[in-house]
């Protein structure tokens, strides 16, 4: 099934570079009907985040924020400086050695070399390694991309601004009121450390990031469900716009690139059921997106087992809600008209569709890949 694909460990100097042509690759490959390359780059992926005023800790942007957890900033950002120049590439030697070795690409990729032993032979990481990797990588970075939270906001809540000029400061609701459009939020900021104070009014609540200090386990797994909802969110618009068409090369580049990002949440892990299962489905609908053939086939087996889970239980109105789901992946990825026929059963049941699963249908019907 894997065709003799490993994740291989490899370094470089300037890993941003090494993204921007390992996407732009992907695009290609894409286009051309050929298996793209799954990457994952730490340093990328984990963002710096900032703890004090010291300038090593200087954000990219040069601000700074107030972390709501210093320990867990400073064990990130150490993680991040330890992993800055190691890049994993899943593909087969054959395939790597060709991406690396054509004359097209030398200029490309001269700074990316394999990661070798006394011996020079190429290290490697399983399968299982590397995803229990990733997944901690990915609660590392959850625990700052916050998920808006609107029914806990309140004033004296803090908060992190998720647009102005000072997106990524932390900040405190002042006062908080409802008006036609919703509601409206004024905040207040401590900026160049704390020797000023700013109030920010007529912000909205999308325009801020909410998650309660030591969020209980009923809290993470709602964040848990908006993970999957803003997955979910923006799986569908990539898709909505390639069956529009008359894409530009720009919306192109930005939705590959939202889609390598997106992946590297395939191994993320989920105690319930539903949530699991739903999730499962997106990321085949991911790498249906990428273009990924290898990734494809190997979440098609996966979410089939899913499937076969749910046909060995009692059924349920949610059983039956994701069974649908799944099966209009499966049918996105494969084609196979019985999985069509199945999720439509249930589809033409319902006296109204939902928004998803109307964007379900739409896909199933339109969508060609």
């Amino acid at each position: 099934m894997d065709n003799g694909r490993k994740w291989f460990i490899m370094t470089s100097p300037d890993p941003k570079l090494v993204e921007l042509k390992l996407l732009e690759e992907n695009i290609q490959r894409e286009k051309d009907g050929m298996p793209t390359f799954q990457y994952f780059i730490p340093y990328q992926f984990l963002k710096h985040r900032v703890a004090d005023s010291n300038p090593e800790d200087e954000a990219e942007d040069g601000r700074f924020f107030n972390p709501m957890n210093r320990a867990d900033v400073s064990a990130n950002n150490q993680l991040r400086t330890a992993l800055k120049r190691y890049i994993f590439i899943r593909s087969s030697d054959r395939d790597l050695e060709a991406l690396l070795g054509g004359r097209e690409n030398h200029d490309c990729y001269r700074t990316l070399w394999f990661y070798r032993d006394k011996n020079r032979n190429k290290l490697t990481v399983s399968d299982d390694a590397m995803g229990s990797f990733i997944d901690a990588c990915c609660d590392r970075r959850i625990n700052f991309e916050v998920w808006p939270c609107t029914d806990h906001i309140g004033e004296n809540a803090e908060v992190v601004l998720n647009t102005t000029p000072f997106k990524g400061y932390r900040a405190r609701v002042l006062e908080m009121r409802q008006d036609r459009k919703g509601f409206s939020l004024t905040v207040g900021i401590y900026v160049l450390q704390g020797t000023m104070y700013l109030r920010l009014p007529s912000l909205r609540l999308e325009d801020v990031l909410y998650e309660p200090k030591n969020a209980d386990p009923v809290v993470r797994e709602n964040n848990r469900y908006r993970l999957i909802e803003d997955v979910q969110r923006q799986l569908f618009g990539v898709m909505s716009r390639r069956m529009e068409g008359g894409r530009s090369e720009k919306s192109r580049h930005k939705d590959a690139s939202l889609l390598d990002s997106l992946y590297n949440y395939r191994y993320r892990t989920f105690s319930g059921d539903a949530m699991r299962r739903k999730f499962r489905a997106l990321m085949l609908l991911c790498a249906v997106l990428r273009g990924d053939r290898f990734g494809t086939e190997e979440l098609v087996v996966e979410v089939k087992k899913e499937l076969d889970g749910i046909e060995s239980r009692p059924k349920s109105k949610m059983s039956v809600s994701v069974r649908a789901f799944l099966q209009s992946a499966l049918y996105i990825a494969t084609r196979d008209t019985s999985y069509y026929k199945e999720a439509m059963e249930y589809f033409n049941a319902q006296k109204k569709l939902s928004e998803v699963q109307r964007e379900l249908v739409e896909a199933m019907e339109k969508y060609e890949h």
